[in-house]
C-alpha cells in the first residue's frame, strides 16, 4: 500500500482512499478526526476498510513510530514484536491489521498479524518477512527472504509452490495485494521474460491454478488487485514519457492493460482502487507545471480532473 500522509494532530481521512460505494453510494461525506490530540504528534492513516475502520501509523514521541488502528472511534496503539518500530501496512474487513516490526534489539523485521494481539507470523526459514496484505479470510501476502508467500491457516508457504506445471515462471519474489478470491498480484522471475508482474489465480475445486503475466520487463509495479481481478500500479516506458498509472483486467488471451491518460502532462501516480473499476490519484498537468488529484472509470476510459481545494494549486 501507498502511504498518503497528513501532520494534522488530529488526522483526517484522506480522500485518495475510498471504499468500494463511496462514489456511487454517497453525495455528503462527514469529517471526523481521530488520535492523539498533543501538540507535535503525527497521525498517518495508510489503509481503510469499507466498515470505516483505519489503520496506520502515529508518532507518539521518543523518536520512534508505532502502528495504530482506529475502529469503532477507538485508536489503539498495535505495538511492535519488541524492536522500537513497527508499521501497518492493511486491514481487511474484519479490522485485522497486517503490517511489519522490529524485532528486539532492531535486528530483523518480520510479518506480524493484530486481531487485537500481535502475533510474528515467522519467515520462510531465513530472518525476515513483511506482510504487504490481507484478504477476508484472513490470508496474508508478502515478502520473506526474497521469496512471495500466502500465509493462510497458521502456515506460511512460498507462493511458488502453487505455480502450475510448465507455467515458466523460476519463481515469485513479491506477492503485493490478495483479494477476496485469493487471487494474488505481484512480481517474479519468468525464464524467458524476465522480471515480470503478475496475476496468479489459486486452484479451486476442478480449475486448476493459473498465472499470467502483463506489462512490460522494464518497470510494472501492481499495487491492487480487487474483486473482479482488476490490478492498478504504475509502469514506466519510453514512448509514454514518463511513469504512468494503469489498470490490468484480466480476460481472453491473459487480459489487458490500460495506460490511464493524464491531465495533460506525462505522469500519474494511482492512489487506490475500487471494485467498480475507478482509480484515483495524481496527474501532472500540463507542461507537468503542477499536479492535481484525478478519479479515472474504466467503464468510460476517461480521467476526470478532481481539481483542489480552495486557496491551492495542486
Amino acid at each position: 500500500m501507498i502511504p498518503y500522509r497528513t501532520t494534522f494532530a488530529a488526522t483526517l481521512i484522506s480522500v485518495l482512499s475510498f471504499a468500494a460505494s463511496d462514489l456511487a453510494a454517497q453525495s455528503a461525506y462527514t469529517v471526523q478526526g481521530f488520535g492523539p490530540t498533543n501538540s507535535g504528534y503525527g497521525v498517518y492513516p495508510q489503509v481503510m476498510n469499507e466498515a470505516g475502520d483505519v489503520a496506520g501509523y502515529y508518532y507518539p514521541g521518543g523518536g520512534y513510530y508505532r502502528p495504530f488502528v482506529n475502529r469503532g472511534g477507538v485508536f489503539a496503539d498495535i505495538g511492535t514484536l519488541g524492536g522500537d518500530y513497527s508499521w501497518a501496512t492493511d486491514i481487511n474487513a474484519s479490522g485485522v491489521v497486517v503490517g511489519y516490526s522490529y524485532l528486539t534489539n532492531n535486528t530483523y523485521q518480520r510479518a506480524f498479524l493484530y486481531d487485537g494481539t500481535i502475533h510474528d507470523l515467522g519467515t520462510l526459514g531465513g530472518n525476515y518477512s513483511y506482510a504487504q496484505a490481507i484478504n477476508a479470510a484472513g490470508q496474508v501476502v508478502g515478502t520473506s527472504d526474497g521469496h512471495a508467500f500466502r500465509y493462510s491457516g497458521g502456515v506460511m508457504q512460498r507462493l511458488s509452490d502453487f505455480l502450475p506445471a510448465n507455467s515458466g515462471w523460476s519463481y515469485l519474489y513479491a506477492a503485493r495485494d490478495i483479494n477476496d478470491a485469493g487471487q494474488i498480484t505481484g512480481r517474479g522471475y519468468h525464464s524467458s521474460l524476465g522480471s515480470r508482474a503478475y496475476l496468479f489465480t489459486p486452484a479451486s475445486g476442478s480449475s486448476p491454478a493459473t498465472i499470467v503475466t502483463f506489462g512490460n520487463s522494464y518497470y510494472t509495479d501492481p499495487y491492487w488487485i480487487y474483486a473482479s481481478g482488476q490490478v492498478a500500479g504504475q509502469i514506466y516506458d519510453s514512448s509514454y514519457g514518463g511513469t504512468q498509472a494503469f489498470l490490468f483486467t484480466p480476460g481472453l488471451g491473459g487480459g489487458t492493460l490500460a495506460i490511464i491518460p493524464t491531465l495533460g502532462g506525462t505522469y500519474t501516480s494511482p492512489s487506490d482502487l475500487n471494485d467498480a473499476g475507478q482509480v484515483v490519484g495524481t496527474s501532472s498537468l500540463s507542461n507537468n507545471s503542477s499536479q492535481h488529484a484525478f478519479l479515472y472509470s474504466s467503464s468510460t476510459g476517461l480521467t476526470i480532473d478532481l481539481g483542489t481545494a480552495a486557496n491551492t494549486t495542486y
